[in-house]
């Protein structure tokens, strides 16, 4: 904690808390009586930061063939036209995407809309990760999350949590860091 003008409210080796005035500038003469000035300081300190992401060591995964269909509509007011016969599917495993397109005259919509629907065929597969990769993975994504929420603070040390519970694996971590935590507050 270094003060450049104001008064520290903690000292070295203080617990704080997020939010929590460091350094006031709010002094009181010999008289007793306060004066204002602008608080100024730097502030460093050990924070942690704690998150735990999961992951299934085995899921399925869509791979799309090159079928698809698509289904044309027009909606006029509250009657719908389809411009497709046979509504049935033939695939077994497939997305359906759906853009509505509503026309406009001088930035009014009008009581028109287009719809299209498109149908994708994809096949299921098995997708699966050892539990060392899906660890591996985990932890990068979590270091990544450490410095996204520090705002890229000096990482000092992180421990790890990982187990496993019906093909799920969880990893937690515990990271400290050492980062600038002074904030302005304008009063």
């Amino acid at each position: 904690l270094t003060t450049l003008s104001g008064k520290a409210l903690v000292k070295k080796g203080d617990t704080i808390l997020k939010g929590q005035t460091l350094i006031t500038g709010e002094l009181s003469d010999r008289q007793g009586e306060l004066r204002h000035v602008r608080a100024l300081g730097e502030v460093w300190a050990r924070t942690w930061y704690e998150k735990k992401l999961a992951i299934p060591l085995e899921s399925l995964s869509k791979v799309y063939t090159e079928r698809e269909k698509k289904q044309l509509s027009v909606i006029i007011c509250n009657l719908r036209l389809n411009f497709y016969f046979n509504s049935g599917i033939s695939y077994e495993y497939y997305d359906k995407i759906t853009t509505e397109k509503r026309p406009e005259i001088f930035g009014l919509a009008l009581p028109v809309s287009l719809i299209t629907n498109t149908l994708k065929e994809y096949n299921p597969v098995k997708f699966s990760m050892s539990k060392d990769e899906a660890e591996k993975l985990l932890k990068d994504r979590l270091l990544r999350w450490v410095d996204l929420e520090s705002g890229g603070a000096e990482l000092k040390s992180a421990e790890y949590t990982v187990t496993e519970e019906n093909g799920l694996l969880t990893v937690s971590v515990l990271a400290e860091c050492y980062e600038q935590v002074g904030i302005t507050k304008i009063m």
